[in-house]
């Protein structure tokens, strides 16, 4: 006797294909296209539309998945697609025919078949929308591990592709008459399966869509769905699981009214709360509505178009050269085939906070791999924590692809990175004892088709560790040319002579002229003028604007002044000026006056003073350093005060590590000294394994074994402690209203396994920017978000109150 299958094994066959299908479209919507999947509803239609249309649930059971493109409902949504899942056991290999189409579940009977059922949705919409709304947004599909008969789907082609042309309502008598060698009686038989008048049932043709009939089988969707997963995130077993779990429970009873899908569902199950989080450093590149198309730059265009060995390319120059501003004219002189992406190791002075850390890999790479994927297509990097080798692969298979999707649209194009100011992501790397992933990216083996430059100051060209047969690129000053254009913008009527009097003094060099504007209402003479007699560089400006400074103030206060630049190129920025008034022994007020005569260098926002740019920035470190003994000194200031301010303990072991106080330094870790700021419990923790990785270092220099291993043991054990704070925050969150920051919330949110936390983040931004009016779209971006996850968490907790009478249900009885 045949072995049959039970009809349970079936069902749950049927579920499995709808699971994993759900899984697969799921991954679809992590997507920036505004067009693109934005949510899916599982097992019918979105909450509000189907009590209004649909009550009693009874028309809307063929609907196995909804899923809405451009919008997160039927409203908003550009397109939406309704599709219903039809999964075989034993007839895997038998084709579906117009009869398996119309046949309902009782012999001679139309009823509850497939034709009936998606007919029944299309005709609830028509009723409730109108014809045009419903042609213009529905699609209707069948998907299925089966296929459809080919000589039936030819004819269903034919039909539709004539109805391209013809999108006015048209009885399907009407249709068939065009196609004589079509048979019209299975047409008839699916017509009277649907209940559909004559002009309904050919707008209800118009609508199918069969094109994922013959889909693969369970087993192989599951391998694909885990390489697909894998591809994101190297945890792609847990993550699969957690994916089918979520959906699992969508599925039953008493879900309901919880039945949608959104991005944070998805990312919620690689560790992400918000999209944000897949880009975690800003860019701040600098604006000049003056900058002067260079000539220099179709030298650079043809190098790059000529590098066919793809080896990396470095652009540098001086102080001032304009090497910010030829990366944006690359990226706009490209061919529109090409994509190109830029980063700014500069960040508006933002390398150097402690927070920030963009020279790290994983920082810079997860930044510079999911900007791949937002502009091209490829897969989200989706990683933690892992080691730089892992995202160094990660990141050279991701430009692979990218290069591949580039190249299919045409044959001819490339994918460039641009990564502006290198040299400063080398330096914030040294200063935390730590290494900048540029020294890594550069001597890849660089896939062919993508093209990766790097721009930086001449003289510190070589902290990159260039590979020996890099592609040298100097950028030279301005031409004369270059320098007529830039003056005539400013001032129309200028004579050549003037010009060409202002192209000697100030060399040519683009920032020299742009400082020199401060001038302008004194017109070109006077600009002249300052720059005689023997021209002007960028320091040549900076310093006669410090001296300026420093005569109004008075030429006692000269050493005040160096001190302050000392303290300020020293000190990791921003830099309170409370701190900076303490420290100098002078008024707040003194300091102000400073800023205010030097604005062009300066910045003082909130109370905090940093740079306004790179090359003022690269001037003071050069001229105004501190001596080792200077620094020491500012170091034992910072050891005092690290008892009782928050900015001396946070930068505490950096400062303590460059003024080389190394015993000191392993003294505060080994005996967990000067730890009682931040009060904030995550940077607390940060500030302590930040200090513990720079004692490392000094005694792996040292080759003390005994205190390296001591100190192995204790970044161990903080890391693993990292959960239980999480917890801790999670369970007394009057801890984090008192002493938290949303810089370190965002850490902690983007670290922690506990993802109902990223709910009360956005809470509570949504509270900070909801203060100022300005900021309203932003808090109301943050609102909305946190109401994702709080229907997520809402949804999380009902399905562990499941597992629990499940697991009773499980467990032997003794």
């Amino acid at each position: 006797m045949a072995k049959t299958i039970s009809d349970a094994d079936l069902s749950s066959a049927g579920d499995d294909f709808h699971i994993l299908w759900t899984i697969k479209k799921s991954l679809e919507l992590l997507n920036f296209n505004n067009q693109s999947l934005k949510a899916i509803t599982i097992e019918g239609f979105e909450k509000n539309l189907s009590k209004t249309i649909d009550p009693f649930g009874e028309k809307f059971l063929g609907i196995d998945l909804t899923e809405y493109f451009g919008g997160s409902d039927f409203e908003s949504a550009d397109s939406i697609t309704i599709s219903q899942l039809k999964y075989s056991t034993r007839r895997v290999e038998e084709n579906f025919t117009f009869s398996k189409l119309y046949e309902g579940k009782k012999s001679n009977s139309y009823e509850g078949s497939i034709i009936h059922r998606l007919a029944t949705i299309f005709k609830t919409f028509i009723d409730q929308f109108g014809r045009e709304k419903i042609i213009k947004k529905i699609k209707i599909k069948l998907i299925s591990n089966r296929n459809i008969n080919a000589s039936h789907l030819k004819q269903i082609a034919q039909i539709q592709d004539y109805l391209v042309s013809n999108k006015r309502s048209i009885s399907f008598n009407a249709v068939l008459n065009e196609f004589p060698e079509i048979s019209k009686d299975p047409f008839s038989k699916l017509k009277k399966a649907s209940r559909l008048n004559l002009n309904e049932f050919t707008d209800f043709i118009r609508l199918l869509d069969f094109e994922d009939c013959g889909t693969n089988s369970r087993q192989l969707l599951k391998f694909e769905l885990i390489n697909s997963i894998a591809s994101a995130s190297i945890k792609s077993q847990n993550q699969f699981n957690s994916l089918f779990q979520m959906i699992w429970s969508k599925m039953m009873p008493e879900k309901r009214e919880e039945r949608t899908l959104t991005f944070i569902d998805v990312v919620a199950n690689f560790g992400f709360s918000s999209i944000e989080n897949l880009f975690p450093v800003t860019q701040n590149f600098e604006n000049s509505s003056n900058a002067i198309h260079r000539e220099q730059l179709s030298d650079i265009i043809s190098i790059i178009e000529n590098n066919t060995s793809y080896l990396p390319i470095c652009i540098h120059g001086g102080a001032g050269i304009g090497k910010s501003t030829i990366t944006h004219q690359i990226k706009n002189s490209l061919p529109e085939y090409s994509e190109c992406i830029l980063f700014d190791c500069y960040g508006a002075g933002k390398y150097q906070t402690p927070e920030d850390k963009r020279h790290l890999h994983r920082n810079a790479i997860l930044q510079l791999a999911n900007e791949l994927a937002k502009k091209v297509g490829t897969e989200f990097l989706l990683l933690q924590n892992e080691s730089d080798d892992i995202y160094l692969k990660e990141l050279i298979k991701r430009i692979r692809d990218g290069v591949a999707i580039l190249r299919s649209r045409n044959p001819s194009a490339s994918l460039v990175f641009i990564i502006d100011a290198a040299d400063n992501s080398v330096t914030a790397a040294k200063n935390n004892g730590e290494k900048s992933f540029i020294e890594d990216l550069v001597n890849i083996e660089i896939p062919s088709g993508c093209h990766i430059i790097v721009t930086s100051r001449s003289y510190r060209k070589e902290s990159l560790n260039l590979p020996n047969n890099y592609t040298d690129v100097e950028l030279k000053p301005f031409s004369f040319e270059e320098t007529t254009l830039f003056a005539k913008k400013i001032f129309p009527h200028i004579t050549g002579e003037e010009i060409a009097e202002f192209h000697k003094y100030t060399k040519g060099i683009p920032r020299v002229q742009f400082y020199s504007l401060n001038l302008k209402t004194q017109g070109i003479s006077e600009i002249i003028n300052y720059l005689k007699p023997n021209g002007k560089v960028v320091g040549d400006l900076i310093l006669d604007k410090i001296d300026q400074a420093v005569s109004r103030i008075g030429k006692d206060k000269k050493p005040l002044v160096e001190q302050f630049f000392k303290l300020l190129i020293s000190l990791p920025r921003p830099v309170p000026i409370g701190y900076l008034s303490e420290i100098m022994k002078v008024e707040i007020d003194f300091l102000k006056d400073l800023s205010s005569d030097i604005w062009n260098g300066l910045i003082l926002e909130d109370d905090l003073f940093s740079f306004r740019d790179e090359d003022f920035e690269n001037y003071i470190g050069e001229t105004y350093h501190a001596t080792l003994e200077e620094l020491q000194e500012i170091t034992k200031i910072f050891i005092i005060k690290s008892e009782t301010d928050e900015y001396a303990a946070t930068n505490l072991g950096s400062l303590l590590f460059n003024a080389e106080y190394k015993q000191e330094l392993l003294d505060i870790v080994l005996n967990r000294k000067l730890l009682l700021f931040p009060k904030d419990p995550i940077r607390n923790k940060e500030v302590y394994i930040n200090r513990a990785k720079l004692a490392l270092k000094i005694s792996y220099d040292l080759q003390d074994n005994l205190t390296y291993f001591k100190l192995l043991f204790i970044v161990a054990e903080e890391l693993k402690t990292d959960k239980a704070l999480s917890n801790l925050l999670i369970t007394y969150p009057d801890l984090v209203s008192r002493f938290g920051d949303e810089v370190s919330l965002s850490r902690l949110k983007l670290n922690s396994d506990e993802k109902p936390w990223a709910g009360a983040f956005h809470l509570k931004l949504a509270g900070i920017y909801s203060r100022k009016p300005e900021t309203k779209e932003i808090a109301l971006k943050h609102l909305k978000t946190a109401d994702e996850w709080l229907n997520w968490r809402r949804n999380k907790k009902n399905e562990e109150l499941m597992i629990i009478p499940l697991t009773v249900l499980i467990l032997p009885t003794k």
